[in-house]
C-alpha cells in the first residue's frame, strides 16, 4: 500500500523521528502510522537529518523483522515505505495500542504495577539476549496490545550489527529516564545498563504518579514519596532494587535477569507478612547502623531517639517489653505538649492512656552478632514522683514503684488519678524494650516478668549474651528453655549462668 491509501483522523503524538497519526487504512481499518518529519529532499547536504532519516529507516526495518520472527512485547509494523514511491514519504504502519497510563489508574494498586513491569523485564531480557538495547524507555514509550504490554518507538534501537550513528557529544535518551552514561553515547559500547536505568525511573514514575523522576541515584533515606504513597505496603526490596538499578557506574546496575528476579523476590516477600516485617526490621537495623554494624549504639539525643523509634513503630512486627511486665505493639512517640513538666515523651500502644516519661537514652544491642537477640532499649530518666504517699500505699512489689497513674487537667498540670479526667502512666524510672516478634527472647512467655527492667544495662546485654550462647551451644541446646525461664534478677541467678557458661555443661 502507498501512503495516499491510508486517510488521517487524528495526530497522536511525536517523537525525535517522526509523527505518530491515527489513520484508517483502504479497508475502514484503524491504524497507527508514523511519518518521518524528513524526506530525500529535505535531507540534502544536511548531514544531521540524513541521519536523523536512517534512523527511522533503522527503525522501521528492525521492528518489521523482529515482529517476522514473533518477538513479543513489541508493537508490530505491519507494512513500512522508505520511501513511498507516490508521495516520497517514509512512513510504518502498525496497530493501534493503548498507552501505559491510560491502563493504570493514579493510585492503581501495586501489584498490578509491577505485573507489568515484570511482563516489561521478562521482553527486555529477551530483547538483551538478542543484543538488542532499547535505548530510550519512559512511560509514553509502553503500550497495551494485544492483552499485553509492550514497548513502542524503537527509534533509538541498538544492536550488534547496526551502523553507528551516533556523533561524538550526542545524547541518546529521555530526559526524565535517562542514563548518566547515555549523554555522550558514542562512548558506550553496551546499553543494556542504560535499558535497566530507565525501566527503573520509568517504575518510580508510574508507582508515584510524578511527572518527572528524581535526579540521579535513588535514595530511599531522603526520597520518601514511595513510603508516603504506600504507607501500609512492605517497599524494602523495591526501595533497594530502584538503588541498585540508578547507580551512577553501570557495571554496578543488576542485569535485566536480576532486575527481574529481585522483582519476584519483593513480591513474595511483600504477601507474607512474617518475611516481610523481618526483612522491614533488618532494613532499619541497616540503615540505623548505617554501613558497618557495632555490638552497641548508644543514642542521647532527643531528636535521633524520636526518629529511631518512630521507624521501629511502623511496623507491626516490633514487640515492646514494659517496664513493670507484659508487652504491647508500640504504635508512635511523640514530645509532650500538654503538660507543664518540660521534657517529656510520651509512647503510644493504641488505647487513651498514654505513657510518658524522661528520656535517659536509647540503646541498640546484638548480642554475639546475632540477629536473633538484637533489641534496642529505651532506658527512662528518673522523676521524683507526684504524689509520694500514692506510691508507698501500693505495696511491697519493687515494680510498683516505676510509675504513677495520674490525671491531666486542662491547664497541663497532674492531679491524682480519677476515672472521669484524662488520664496517663508517668514513669519514674526503669526501661522499654523493644524487639522483633520473631525474636527468641520475644517467644520466651517468661521474660514478660519485667526481666530487662530489673537489671541494668550492661547486666541486660550480658544477660542476652548468656542466652545467645545457650541458645546455640550444642551442649545446652536442649535445656534452653528451663534455662531461659530463670529470672536473672533474683536468687543471684544471673552469677550462676556465669558458672554454667564456664564449666562448658550440665551433669
Amino acid at each position: 500500500m502507498t501512503f495516499s491509501d491510508y486517510t488521517k483522523i487524528d495526530h497522536l503524538g511525536s517523537g525525535g523521528n517522526g509523527n505518530v497519526f491515527l489513520m484508517k487504512d483502504s479497508a475502514e481499518k484503524k491504524v497507527a502510522v508514523k511519518v518521518s518529519k524528513i524526506n530525500d529532499e529535505s535531507a540534502k547536504n544536511n548531514k544531521w537529518k540524513q541521519e536523523k532519516l536512517e534512523r527511522f529507516k533503522i527503525e522501521a526495518l528492525a521492528v518489521y523483522k523482529m515482529a517476522k520472527e514473533n518477538q513479543r512485547g513489541i508493537i508490530p509494523i505491519t507494512d513500512y515505505a522508505l520511501p513511498d514511491k507516490n508521495t516520497g514519504k517514509y512512513f510504518f504502519v502498525m496497530p493501534v495500542a493503548v498507552p501505559l497510563k491510560k491502563k493504570l489508574k493514579r493510585d492503581e494498586d501495586i501489584y498490578k504495577v509491577i505485573k507489568v513491569f515484570k511482563e516489561l523485564s521478562e521482553i527486555l531480557e529477551e530483547l538483551h539476549a538478542k543484543g538488542i538495547s532499547h535505548r530510550d524507555i519512559k512511560p509514553d514509550n509502553i503500550l497495551f496490545y494485544d492483552n499485553g504490554y509492550c514497548f513502542g518507538d524503537f527509534g533509538l534501537i541498538d544492536f550488534p550489527e547496526k551502523q553507528d550513528l551516533t556523533t561524538d557529544y550526542e545524547s541518546i535518551g529521555n530526559r526524565k529516564t535517562i542514563a548518566p552514561e547515555m549523554r555522550i553515547a558514542k562512548k558506550v559500547k553496551n546499553a543494556r545498563p542504560a535499558d535497566v536505568y530507565s525501566l527503573a525511573k520509568t517504575l518510580w514514575i508510574i508507582l508515584t504518579g510524578e511527572k518527572y523522576a528524581f535526579d540521579g541515584r535513588f535514595d530511599y533515606t531522603e526520597n520518601l514519596i514511595l513510603q508516603e504513597k504506600y504507607p501500609s505496603h512492605h517497599l524494602v526490596e523495591l526501595l533497594k532494587l530502584l538503588a541498585d538499578s540508578t547507580y551512577e557506574n553501570p557495571d554496578k546496575r543488576p542485569s535485566i535477569s536480576e532486575f527481574l528476579r529481585r522483582l519476584i523476590e519483593w513480591e513474595e516477600i511483600s504477601l507474607a507478612s512474617n518475611k516481610a516485617a523481618e526483612s522491614e526490621w533488618k532494613f532499619i537495623e541497616e540503615n540505623v547502623i548505617n554501613q558497618y554494624v557495632p555490638n552497641t549504639v548508644i543514642w542521647n539525643k532527643e531528636s535521633d531517639v524520636i526518629n529511631i523509634v518512630k521507624r521501629l513503630s511502623r511496623i507491626n512486627f516490633n514487640h515492646t517489653f514494659i517496664p513493670t511486665g507484659g508487652g504491647m505493639d508500640l504504635i508512635n512517640i511523640e514530645k509532650v505538649d500538654y503538660t507543664n513538666e518540660e521534657n517529656l515523651l510520651e509512647l503510644d500502644f493504641g488505647y487513651n492512656s498514654p505513657e510518658i516519661f524522661k528520656l535517659k537514652r536509647l540503646v541498640w544491642e546484638m548480642p554475639n552478632d546475632d540477629f536473633r537477640f538484637s533489641y534496642f532499649r529505651l532506658e527512662l530518666d528518673e522523676l521524683k514522683p507526684i504524689f509520694p504517699k500514692v506510691l508507698e500505699q501500693l505495696g511491697e512489689r519493687k515494680l510498683d514503684q516505676y510509675k504513677e497513674n495520674l490525671t491531666v487537667n486542662t491547664e497541663g498540670n497532674f492531679r491524682a488519678y480519677n476515672e472521669i479526667e484524662w488520664s496517663v502512666t508517668r514513669w519514674l524510672k526503669g526501661a522499654f524494650l523493644i524487639v522483633p516478634k520473631g525474636s527468641v527472647y520475644n517467644r520466651i512467655s517468661e521474660t514478660y516478668d519485667a526481666r530487662h527492667a530489673g537489671l541494668s544495662t550492661d547486666e541486660f546485654r550480658e544477660y542476652m549474651e548468656l542466652l545467645q550462647f545457650f541458645y546455640t551451644n550444642e551442649n545446652f541446646k536442649k535445656y534452653f528453655r528451663k534455662i531461659a525461664s530463670f529470672d536473672p534478677t533474683e536468687n543471684n541467678i544471673l552469677n550462676e549462668l556465669r558458672v554454667l557458661k564456664e564449666k562448658g555443661y550440665i551433669e
